[in-house]
């Protein structure tokens, strides 16, 4: 088996794709959901620097309540990532327990620091993989780049507590996978090497390289600096040289070498994936998400029905399969490569096509 971070895998829901051919919609596959505002790391590349970190939670009952919803429509997956630490929210683990109780597959992305043996033994079993936000490989430029409250790095505490769950999976034999990213800065990109080592020492399945991606036009961080491709394949296939047959690193190629090209006009994906924030609105997508023109409606106010069915979604599905431009919105965003895919099946261009 392989790990597929650098595509779509929309091929294999295409009953989805069928119904969405044939009706103009689909209850959404994948969501994106924001426990929390407030996180315990300043990252210097930090998405929603922008947003000044909410003090706020998404209220349990509501969201489990929400979760049973979404998985009767056919949600199939749950990312518990967004605007802050997801291991801030007192009840994640609940959260997580729940939704994979509904039969939703749950994955995470966490910077560790809070990941306490007793809260690791409570998710570990509930999810599909924990990838973990590394991006550098020694305690100085960890601190420099995934700055703190603390005066001291929490590099040492991260990789202790990476090491614990990577220990605990073997123990119990569970099927998680733990990966990590790293995203590769002209800060960090000296470290990139070293952070290929800690992981593999950690006993984490892979490491996962990609480019800064600018999110949103109100980003404090501003990366103008790119990497030439030969600067590029000098560092992957020196971090590649540490791979095993338990250890891989994944370069996001496409990521870096196809950053913000765009041969579609609108946006389909938006039907297939949608966004949860910590506010409790629920989206089209992450780079929008703090937009009022893009927000579906609020889960602590409607059921799931009602939002989906809303003449507001109406108006926003609209919007997005009709009017918006495409290739004006943020690069390498989530349902781009969707949208590729998508694109060909409901604007073919392509002569014979029987000839298959």
């Amino acid at each position: 088996m392989k790990f597929s971070l650098d595509a779509h895998k929309l091929h294999h829901h295409l009953d989805r794709v069928l119904e969405f051919k044939q009706t103009g919609d689909c209850a959404p596959i994948y969501m994106e959901v924001s426990p929390c505002g407030s996180c315990n790391h300043r990252c210097l590349f930090c998405a929603y620097d922008y947003i000044a970190y909410p003090n706020r939670k998404l209220d349990t009952d509501n969201f489990i309540k929400f979760t049973t919803e979404v998985a009767k429509a056919g949600l199939k997956s749950m990312l518990f990532a967004g605007e802050g630490e997801p291991l801030i929210h007192n009840d994640i683990d609940k959260m997580v327990a729940h939704a994979k109780q509904c039969g939703i597959d749950c994955g995470m992305f966490s910077n560790a620091a809070l990941l306490k043996a007793d809260l690791a033994k409570k998710l570990l079993p509930n999810l599909t993989f924990l990838r973990f936000s590394f991006n550098a490989g020694d305690s100085q430029t960890y601190s420099k780049i995934h700055t703190s409250h603390k005066k001291s790095s929490d590099f040492e505490k991260v990789v202790e507590n990476i090491k614990f769950a990577n220990d605990y999976r073997k123990e119990q034999n569970l099927k998680v996978d733990l990966g990590s990213q790293f995203v590769l800065l002209k800060e960090n990109k000296n470290s990139l090497i070293n952070a290929v080592k800690t992981m593999k020492e950690c006993g984490v399945d892979y490491i996962s390289v990609k480019p800064f991606v600018l999110q949103n036009e109100n980003q404090l961080y501003k990366n103008n600096s790119k990497f030439e491709t030969d600067q590029l394949e000098t560092l992957i296939n020196e971090a590649k040289s540490y791979e095993s047959d338990d250890f891989k690193v994944i370069f996001r190629q496409n990521a870096f070498f196809k950053y913000g090209q765009r041969d579609y006009s609108h946006c389909y994906g938006c039907s297939f994936i949608t966004v949860l924030n910590s506010a409790g609105d629920l989206a089209s997508c992450l780079p929008y998400w703090d937009k009022k023109e893009f927000v579906y409606g609020n889960i602590n106010e409607q059921s799931f029905e009602a939002i989906w069915k809303s003449d507001k979604r109406r108006i926003v599905k609209h919007l997005l399969e009709n009017k918006l431009n495409a290739k004006q919105c943020p690069p390498n965003c989530r349902p781009n490569s969707i949208n590729e895919f998508l694109n060909e099946i409901l604007n073919p261009d392509v002569k014979h096509i029987n000839f298959i």
